[in-house]
């Protein structure tokens, strides 16, 4: 994740111009990110680790910054502030054990506040805590975005800036979120929040992908045959995560895709 702690730095430096960070401030730009989010809310591209988890969840959008505090650019230099850990230890060296997910140790108390953390344990209460008992795994889950910034909604994300940027969601999204699929424990990829993924993962048929199933609110594809990303969205309530009739798709995915031979 080489890529992420070179751009973060380098937003914590305002180096605008540098690569990667001018590539993924091009990318937020065109879908209309307001400026306040890629200016001074610290990006949060992924949290846990690709290569050793058990479910790998990706989100269409991430919603908007509330943790001022932890993600503010003028923080970075507070004690007991996410994005100061950020600074001090990279991007990598703060997200790869997921705080957000996982138990606190008693040094780590401070960050019992942010909001971020609220919502992942929300979800893991809701769901993804029996999902990951189904699978028997006592490893964290993988989650990551595929714009790093914040923002309520995206305006300019559209068939057009898909296109535009399918190289670099390819390259930085799409390669990350395969390998973690093959690396998880579940071997299922589970991407939910808006209707656009359909449109994302689709220009990826049938170069990288074949549809196997599809409903009025999902659609599930299959990669490398032993491998799956299923893409779920409910547009009467964006902020349905994952109910329990998504989970009923990922068991008829395939054979028992929860329980291990």
């Amino acid at each position: 994740m080489e890529y992420w702690d070179d751009l973060i730095a380098q937003w914590l430096l305002k180096s605008y111009g540098s690569y990667p960070l001018s590539e993924q401030a091009s990318f937020a730009g065109d879908l209309k990110i307001p400026n306040d989010s890629i200016d001074n809310r610290m990006p949060e591209p992924y949290w846990g680790d690709p290569e050793n988890c058990s479910v790998v969840i990706m989100n269409y959008n991430s919603g908007p910054c509330l943790d001022s505090r932890h993600t503010y650019r003028t923080c970075a230099n507070t004690p007991e502030c996410m994005i100061h850990e950020v600074n001090k230890h990279k991007y990598s060296g703060f997200a790869k054990s997921f705080p957000l997910y996982r138990p606190l140790s008693p040094t780590e108390l401070w960050f019992e506040d942010s909001i971020g953390r609220g919502w992942w344990q929300n979800q893991k209460t809701k769901w993804i805590a029996d999902l990951i008992k189904g699978i028997e795994s006592d490893k964290l889950p993988f989650a990551m975005e595929i714009c790093a910034w914040h923002s309520d909604n995206w305006p300019g994300i559209n068939k057009t800036n898909l296109k535009k940027h399918k190289a670099l969601i390819e390259d930085r999204v799409l390669n990350v979120l395969l390998e973690a699929v093959k690396n998880s424990d579940f071997k299922v990829g589970l991407c939910f929040g808006k209707r656009i993924g359909t449109q994302l993962l689709d220009q990826y048929v049938p170069t990288r992908f074949s549809v196997i199933k599809s409903g009025i609110n999902y659609k599930v594809y299959c990669f490398d045959e032993d491998y799956f990303i299923v893409n779920y969205w409910d547009d009467k309530n964006s902020r349905n995560r994952y109910p329990k009739s998504a989970t009923d798709i990922l068991k008829s995915t395939k054979p028992s895709p929860i329980s291990k031979p």
